[in-house]
């Protein structure tokens, strides 16, 4: 007797084969698929015996077609029941379903914010709470043939506080809740840049210690970063773009791995503060963005440092480094998200990333946003192999990977947000002739960041704009680092260089 579609699979549609029901060396008439829909052999291929044969082993789960396939080949009912997929919640929380709301996919529209985390009927984790509905995740949904879809959370609620329940009436956000930052009239944004500095420079030599500690296993690393993190997160509540004009790039430290992981750090902890994410979640964001690379202190020396393209058997190698880094971290007591982003922060939406080839919806999204941060940092930096690029070549690229799926667009995009096309701290030519420097950006237009206008010596007047605010006004050229002013020419026809 055929099976009903098993309840609760990861992709809805699809039924458990009966591998023995095969036919070999004739064409497939549905396509040959893993628990979650993933294509194994397309409709039409002819089947082989050692293929099949490889297939079951490498599927434990079973292997299944969609509704294309006759219902003599699905296995019986009794048989679906045993690939453990016949509850319709996931089995690490048996009382979750109650929290959660079914939702067809065709009541989500792109550019809608979810007020809470989006699953599978399985329970696998689609969209964050405050992420964007997309049309790329729309489609992708379609493909592979997810029609339903659960609204709310897997965790059973806490009982909300009377002081909770009064703050929401008086529309005070929650104490956890991360607050816009101030926008600093310019003395004042100088002052905590300075500060910031000074900070900056006696941090790069602690987070080394504190990953080498790490390295070592020594739980009280964790305790040292989160006080590392914590002096910085102040910065983001006292003004936007701080975080992003303290990040040293261009330089080759001895071991550039420490300062990558703090650049990295800062640069996506700020980009957070445009999501609607608590200051809990920055703080592991910013733990993960550190420790990413700790396996790579596993990683011969001799690879690390190789001023030469690596062989397929050294890549592999190097590619093993999350895995490292998530057993260290795993001992040292490291949050659960924190540990997520070290695993999944060389994954690539298309699938060409390390060490699953994960494809995007089954990428964490705190992760894409840290591999975004992780690919501007590593692009503007110099390697043994290479120089490095300037800041504006490095968010142009940025866009490059995000148009070909190699990088999460949204993820790119919030970047932008925060940084601006033209990075803060990087400096830009003006249509009026003047140079300038970029000290803030203006989020959801990226071309028009807030600068401040250099003298003929090459410091800073105080003379703020806002190219968002003032039309007459647009950015021409942009420099690769602080340019000569004294042997500056100024600009004809730059125009093009931006374009």
């Amino acid at each position: 007797m055929p099976s009903k579609r098993i309840k609760g699979c990861a992709v809805p549609g699809l039924y458990k084969l009966d591998p023995t029901k095969l036919r070999m060396e004739e064409p497939l008439p549905g396509a040959l698929c893993t628990i979650d829909g993933r294509i194994m052999l397309r409709e039409g291929q002819i089947l082989k015996a050692d293929v099949l044969d490889r297939l079951r082993r490498r599927l434990a789960g079973g292997i299944f077609g969609d509704s294309d396939w006759p219902a003599t080949y699905r296995a019986a009912s009794q048989a679906a029941r045993t690939t453990g997929c016949d509850s319709t919640a996931p089995s690490r929380n048996k009382g979750a379903s109650k929290n959660l709301t079914s939702l067809t996919v065709d009541k989500l529209q792109p550019g809608m914010r979810l007020r809470s985390d989006l699953y599978t009927n399985r329970g696998a984790l689609l969209l964050t709470k405050g992420a964007e509905v997309t049309c790329h995740l729309l489609n992708k949904l379609r493909q592979y043939r997810i029609f339903e879809v659960q609204l709310g959370t897997l965790e059973p609620e806490e009982p909300e506080s009377s002081e909770a329940r009064s703050a929401k009436r008086r529309k005070v956000p929650p104490t956890n809740a991360h607050q816009p930052p101030r926008i600093l009239p310019l003395a004042d944004f100088r002052a905590e840049l300075t500060r910031g500095k000074i900070l900056y420079q006696q941090s790069i030599d602690r987070v080394a210690e504190i990953i080498e500690d790490a390295f070592q296993g020594r739980r009280s690393s964790t305790t040292a970063l989160r006080e590392v993190i914590s002096d910085f997160a102040g910065f983001l509540q006292v003004a936007s773009g701080l975080l992003p004009s303290l990040v040293t790039v261009g330089e080759t430290p001895p071991e550039y791995l420490y300062q990558h992981g703090l650049n990295v750090a800062l640069t996506a902890m700020s980009a957070a503060t445009t999501l609607n994410v608590s200051e809990d979640e920055i703080a592991e964001i910013g733990m993960g963005a550190i420790m990413q690379d700790l396996g790579m202190l596993s990683v011969p020396k001799a690879l690390r440092f190789a001023p030469r393209p690596l062989t397929d058997a050294e890549r592999a190698e190097v590619q093993r480094h999350p895995i490292y880094s998530v057993d260290m971290l795993e001992r040292l007591g490291a949050p659960k998200t924190s540990l997520m982003i070290a695993y999944q922060a060389h994954e690539r939406p298309d699938r060409s990333g390390y060490p699953n080839g994960r494809h995007r919806m089954l990428i964490h999204p705190h992760a894409r946003l840290v591999s975004a941060a992780d690919v501007y940092v590593a692009l503007s930096s110099q390697r043994p192999h290479r120089a490095g690029r300037s800041p504006y070549q490095a968010m142009r690229t940025l866009l490059k990977e995000a148009n070909e799926n190699h990088l999460d667009a949204g993820a790119v995009r919030t970047i932008l947000d925060c940084m601006s096309l033209f990075p803060l701290g990087s400096y830009v030519s003006l249509s009026d002739g003047n140079v300038a420097k970029v000290i803030r950006a203006n989020p959801g237009k990226h071309t028009q960041p807030v600068v401040v206008i250099l003298n003929a010596d090459g410091s800073e007047t105080s003379s703020e704009i806002d190219l968002a605010n003032n039309y007459s006004l647009r950015i021409v050229k942009a420099y690769a680092s602080a340019p000569d002013l004294a042997a500056q020419p100024t600009p004809s026809t730059p125009a093009a260089q931006v374009a």
